[in-house]
């Protein structure tokens, strides 16, 4: 067994003789970082302890015992010393000695509590006392475990181990909730003890459930959820280790802490529980005080590792999130490069076909027949409706990407500005166009500009065999915005099919009946989107149309 001197660790002189011997257990009592049974780390890994002492002999000793079970140690003189060491490793548990000189090892974990990023840090602390209110104290002030520095070597390591042990996160369950009204599962034989724990801890809000025997406890768990189970190692119908292997294998109850209660000078009991699954052992005949002061400490310990399990999920996913964007922009640029690509490869093909078939028109023109002469116009106007789809498709992909900028605009102005070259570019056909005034919105001008071109675009065309065509342009109210919209009475369409509307390359009439490529009311969609705003459409065939929008306005 690992032994110490019987003075305390901190009248130790430098150069006094230090001897820890250390008696191997078997190997499933073995507290070694390598152990994969109830959450404890997985095989291979190297867990990282922290030692603060200021005594040069205790820490090599202390290092030599842990690193001959396979923990890496790091260890430190002083407080200062300790807490940048832990601020720069993030070790996976730190071990403190009380009686540290200047700051003491109280102010040291004070300070490892309020950093957010080492606060579920697990901290043993160790004293030169085993006092009860000694205990009680260091456990209120944040201290994870304590331990009297006089402790058998294999009792530390079994400590150590259940601290490191994680029992995993549990939904909605205790870990989320206050401390107040905790719910607490006591097992023991004694009928008595059970009640005045019950009666003096429900005095502050505490919900004891007694169970008497091991089968009462595991029926009262799969009934209750707890938030910490005192057990007695020794119990009539099994085994408090037993109780706790049960426990820590099942996936519900594994992140419960569990205090195993034992006689005093059962130290092997001790051991034997904590690699069992008992996150902690303390003596039945402690005062319920103590008790309680075991049971925040868990508890405690509980929720900063439930917070340090969210701080890491959102870090998780804030990174994700970077990642994916970066991705998502990587890959727009790569769309941008194809959409010029194509253009460049496409239009070279295009201007070759056009070329020579107006070669063949201008040099054959007297010997062609008249069907070869139709022919060739229709490859002509293949190729220019081919080049102007480009276009649009260019169009829209630019629009895609766009980041608009915002200015306030006159609404009213611009589409005046549209239907007035829409007019000019269709003589003699005779449209009434009315525009409400003193429309005004923020955005994109170059943006809302295209917009209109489609809207207004559209409504001219589809009014060409309107006796009386007429367009409108306008808003309404609309809750917290306005709401615009592009009336027409023109050929219309089946409301039912609206949801095509928006889809590239979806047609609700023929192109021989009206000409287009199919892109503009998509180019509309992505503007109004671009904006934040939302677009939809209300229609009848043969009664004309309406599309509303929204964008941010000042009503």
């Amino acid at each position: 067994m690992m032994t110490f001197e019987p003075q305390p660790w901190r009248a130790v002189h430098e150069n006094a003789p230090v001897h820890l011997e250390f008696r191997r257990l078997p190997n499933e009592q073995l507290a070694t970082p390598h152990v994969g049974s109830c959450g404890s780390p997985a095989p291979g890994s190297s867990l990282v302890i922290l030692l603060i002492d200021d005594s040069l002999l205790f820490r090599e000793e202390f290092k030599r015992l842990l690193e001959r079970v396979g923990y890496s140690v790091a260890t430190a003189e002083t407080a200062e010393e300790g807490l940048n060491t832990a601020a720069a490793l993030f070790p996976d548990a730190i071990v403190v000695n009380r009686s540290l000189p200047g700051a003491g090892g109280l102010a040291v974990l004070h300070r490892l509590k309020q950093d957010v990023t080492l606060r579920d840090t697990p901290c043993l602390l160790l004293t030169a006392s085993d006092a009860a209110s000694d205990e009680e104290y260091l456990l209120e002030q944040g201290a994870d475990g304590y331990l009297p520095r006089a402790s058998d070597g294999n009792l530390m390591l079994a400590r150590l181990a259940a601290l490191l042990r994680h029992g995993g996160k549990a939904p909605n369950t205790a870990a989320g909730r206050p401390l107040s009204a905790k719910k607490i599962l006591a097992v023991d034989q004694n009928v008595s003890f059970l009640t005045l724990l019950s009666g003096a801890w429900g005095e502050d809000g505490w919900d004891v459930v007694p169970a008497r025997c091991g089968k009462e406890a595991l029926e009262a768990l799969e009934r209750y959820t707890f938030d910490c189970i005192l057990l007695n190692a020794c119990l009539p119908d099994r085994r408090g280790v037993e109780i706790c292997r049960i426990v820590k294998s099942r996936s519900a109850w594994r992140h419960i802490p569990i205090l195993l209660w034992t006689d005093p000078g059962a130290a092997a009991d001790q051991i034997e529980g904590l690699h069992a699954g008992a996150d902690d052992c303390v003596l039945k005949s402690s005062p319920f005080a103590l008790l309680k002061a075991h049971v925040r400490a868990q508890m405690r310990r509980k929720q900063f590792e439930e917070a340090g399990v969210q701080a890491r999920a959102a870090q998780e996913a804030a990174q994700a999130q970077g990642a994916m964007v970066n991705e998502l922009e990587a890959q727009n640029r790569e769309l941008e490069a194809f959409a010029y690509s194509v253009s460049h490869d496409l239009r070279s093909p295009l201007r070759t076909i056009r070329g020579f078939t107006q070669a063949l028109l201008a040099d054959f023109d007297g010997q062609l027949p008249s069907g070869a002469r139709d022919h060739l116009f229709h490859v002509m106007d293949g190729a220019a409706r081919m080049s102007k789809l480009i276009d649009t498709l260019l169009e829209l992909s630019r629009i895609s990407r766009a980041n608009p900028r915002r200015e306030w605009l006159d609404l009213s102005g611009m589409a005046r500005s549209v239907a007035a070259e829409l007019a000019a570019s269709n003589h003699p056909r005779s449209v009434v166009c009315s525009i409400e005034e003193g429309l005004r919105v923020r955005g994109d001008e170059a943006l809302i500009r295209v917009l209109f071109d489609n809207l207004l675009g559209n409504a001219w065309k589809f009014t060409a065999k309107t006796a009386a065509a007429r367009i409108e342009v306008g808003s309404l109210e609309g809750g917290d915005s306005l709401v615009y919209f592009v009336r027409d009475n023109g050929a219309g369409f089946d409301s039912s099919c609206s949801a095509r509307l928006f889809q590239p390359f979806e047609r609700l009439h023929p192109a021989t009946e009206f000409p287009g490529s199919g892109i503009g009311l998509a180019t509309v969609r992505r503007i109004v989107e671009r904006h934040h705003g939302e677009i939809w459409a209300k229609s009848a065939t043969g009664s004309g149309a309406t599309f509303f929008f929204t964008l941010p306005a000042v009503n």
